[in-house]
């Protein structure tokens, strides 16, 4: 089914004693689904830290393989479940003893996906854990990479409100001039995130933020706050 060979099906029904002997008998740890993942991308993304460390015991090489979204095991690690409800400690805690387990063996933290995010992105997009960014940056995470929009790690983290991941990063030298294609800066999306957070502004100014930079359509990250303020009062009195 979906390409998968004996040990994918036994890493995604996490039948550990059937995954050493499979192994054990030279079973392929290399071979790739139809989605180009293998058996250690399903062990990463189901957070299984023990069929990961399995998996890597038997052949190191398969650590930094992307399957046809680019992504690497290290990427789905990081990635969290697609749920409007928070992610839960457990997970949180699974996740990053996964993503540990892959470093310690050598995974490249700076390998970009599709739309070349690196798990930095992801750690500053989907994960609410600043302890995996400072993993990240001390396995010499690229600080300033930039995405297929022009985003850094920066951009997302002042944008989705996490000022310990935007302190994280600006102690660890993130450039605050840089731009996305739309030529906003980290202040813009700190002034335009979901939740405004006056401490990320004052974090990011601190460090040298253009206060009168404009993006591509003029605006300044001024103009994003006093547009955030009145969508929040035409909500509350009109809506």
């Amino acid at each position: 089914m979906y390409g998968r060979t004996h040990l994918h099906l036994s890493v995604q029904s996490k039948q550990k004693e059937i995954i050493n002997v499979l192994l054990e008998h030279n079973a392929d740890a290399t071979l790739q689904d139809n989605n180009r993942n293998t058996p250690l991308h399903l062990a990463a993304q189901g957070y299984n830290l023990k069929i990961t460390e399995i998996l890597l015991s038997y052949n190191k090489t398969i650590v930094d393989v992307q399957n046809n979204m680019d992504r690497t095991p290290l990427h789905l690690a990081l990635t969290r479940l697609v749920s409007s409800q928070p992610v839960s400690s457990l997970l949180s805690t699974e996740s990053l003893k996964v993503a540990q387990a892959l470093l310690t063996h050598c995974a490249n933290v700076n390998l970009q996906d599709e739309n070349g995010n690196t798990a930095l992105h992801y750690a500053a997009n989907h994960f609410y854990h600043l302890e995996v960014t400072e993993i990240l940056l001390n396995h010499c995470a690229n600080v300033n990479a930039q995405n297929n929009a022009g985003d850094t790690a920066l951009h997302s983290a002042a944008r989705n409100g996490l000022l310990s991941t935007v302190v994280c990063l600006l102690e660890s030298g993130a450039n605050v001039h840089l731009k996305c294609q739309h030529g906003n800066s980290a202040l813009h999306c700190a002034a335009q995130g979901r939740a405004p957070n006056e401490r990320i502004v004052e974090a990011v100014l601190h460090h040298g933020a253009d206060v009168n930079a404009q993006n591509n359509d003029g605006s300044t990250p001024l103009h994003h706050a006093a547009e955030k303020i009145y969508i929040v009062i035409y909500n509350e009195v009109c809506v």
